[in-house]
This record gives C-alpha cells, structure tokens and sequence, in this order.
C-alpha cells in the first residue's frame, strides 16, 4: 500500500506523464484540464468545429493534431520565439487600483486586449483557417490564465515571481519538487496546489472538476476582477501586511479548493465562450 508521500507522487507524475509534461511546467496542468474539460461541456456541433481546428497543421509553426487541451498549452511554449505575444498572458495591477477597469491597457498588449483580438479571429471564417486554428488555442489557453489571480497581480513582483517563498523539505517532496528549497507566489498558483489537491483527493484533476457548480458567466473583465480580488484575499496572504514567507501544508490546505474551482470556473466559461463564437459555423 502507498504512503501518502508515495500517492502525491504517483498521481503527480501520472498527470503528467499523461499529458507528455516535464515536471517543471506547473500551469500545464491546469490549462489543460480547462480545455479539455470545457470541451465536454460543449454541443456536439462545437465539438466537432474545435476538433477539427485543432486538425489543422500550420507549415509557420510547429503545431500539428493534437487535443484540446495540449493545444491550450502551446501558447507558452512559443513565448521565447514570439516574444511580442509574451505581454499577452496577464496584465499588472496597479495597488492603489481596485477596478480592473480603471486600469490603463499598456502599448505592449494585455491578456484582455489579447482575449478579445483572437477571439474576433476565431469567430470570423473569412480568417485563414490556420489562424483561426492559433486563435482557438490562444483563447483556450487566455481563459485559463485569466483565472489564475497572478496573472492579475502586481508588476513590482512580476505577478509573484518576486514574492520568494521558503519550500521545507518535507514539503517538497511531497509536492514533488525534488530537493528545491524555494519557490513563489506564481508557481503555487500555477499549480503546486493543484498538485496538492491532486494528491490529497486522490482524484485526476478534470474529475476533481466536474462536482464545482458552474459559475455566472459574467465577462473576462469580471473574471479578471475576480482573480484580483482573489490576489488580495487575505488568506492567500500575497498583498498585506503578513505576506506569505514559508510555504506550509496548512496554506495549501487552505487555498487548493479554490485554485480548482478557479479551473472549473474557466472550463465552464470557456465553453460558453466557444459556443458563442462557434455555434453558427
């Protein structure tokens, strides 16, 4: 019989295994439990467009048939070729702003303005088919990222990346992480809890979703404010005056309900979204 260090590491290295993941890629997981558990969620008619977007092999880029959900993660993986859609995946939050809306869109590019733009090209046939293919991803994978409260955090710290966090030993091997003895606030949110959560329900994550109500549909404005006011709760303990310093089983215990409920959150709006755009084609 496994211990219980034992079963976090097996279910861990089972996901990802599943999904062809280095260990490292965090948020991989989540993006693609999103997708592919959005594209349950859709009419048969829906599915078959994506399905067959997903089918379509583009001679500019390297990607080719594939799920959903692999699909979903093909806009990171292309960050350091393209390094203008870098910009595309958050969009900082200033603290003296509680509006997600009262924000100032930079030069650059922002998840919202990018969420917008390819989801114009996804709806639109008279947009090349290979485009439209890059577009379903991108959106998938904007969705995902939207819900995710460092990618609507604070750019001082690069979205979490700076917030530094002590990882004990004992943790980190049952989280997997080998003998790595710091991690950040992004890196927990990307997916260390839902490495936990994997673990400590014993469950794959797309089932872990499948029992969360779905949410309100609501706007990626409201989504993105969502995720801020999330960022500033006080038992995630990144804005404040007690900013997390360790990370600690108990914090994790505390706050992997959420991060699963911000996925399942993404797969239900992600769906509706594909079957806005979609429906008619």
């Amino acid at each position: 019989m496994l211990n219980r260090t034992s079963t976090y590491k097996a279910l861990t290295a089972a996901a990802l295994i599943s999904l062809s993941l280095p260990a490292a890629a965090w948020w991989d997981l989540g993006h693609a439990a999103v997708c592919n558990y959005g594209l349950e969620l859709v009419s048969p008619a829906v599915r078959a467009e994506v399905e067959q977007l997903l089918a379509v092999e583009d001679p500019s880029s390297d990607i080719g048939p594939e799920t959903f959900g692999s699909g979903c993660i093909w806009p990171d993986r292309i960050k350091s070729d393209r390094k203008n859609t870098q910009p595309w995946h958050y969009l900082n939050i200033s603290p003296d702003i509680d509006r997600v809306a009262e924000q100032p869109h930079p030069e650059e590019g922002d998840i919202l303005v990018a969420l917008e733009e390819q989801l114009a090209v996804l709806g639109d046939n008279s947009s090349g088919q290979a485009d439209r293919a890059q577009a379903l991803r991108f959106v998938g994978h904007f969705v995902g990222d939207l819900h995710q409260p460092m990618h609507l955090a604070r750019a001082d710290d690069w979205g979490g990346n700076g917030h530094r966090l002590k990882l004990p030993a004992e943790l980190a091997e049952l989280l997997g992480e080998g003998d790595r003895r710091k991690t950040n606030m992004h890196a927990v949110w990307d997916g260390l809890l839902l490495r936990y959560a994997i673990g400590k329900e014993a469950s794959s994550l797309v089932d872990l979703l499948r029992p969360v109500s779905p949410p309100s549909q609501g706007t990626p404005l409201d989504w993105a404010q969502e995720s801020v006011e999330l960022s500033r709760a006080p038992v995630v303990r990144y804005a404040g005056e007690t900013p997390l310093q360790t990370l600690t089983e108990a914090y994790l215990e505390n706050n992997y309900e959420m991060a699963v409920i911000r996925v399942s959150q993404a797969a239900h709006r992600l769906a509706a979204m594909l079957e806005a755009t979609l429906s008619e084609h």
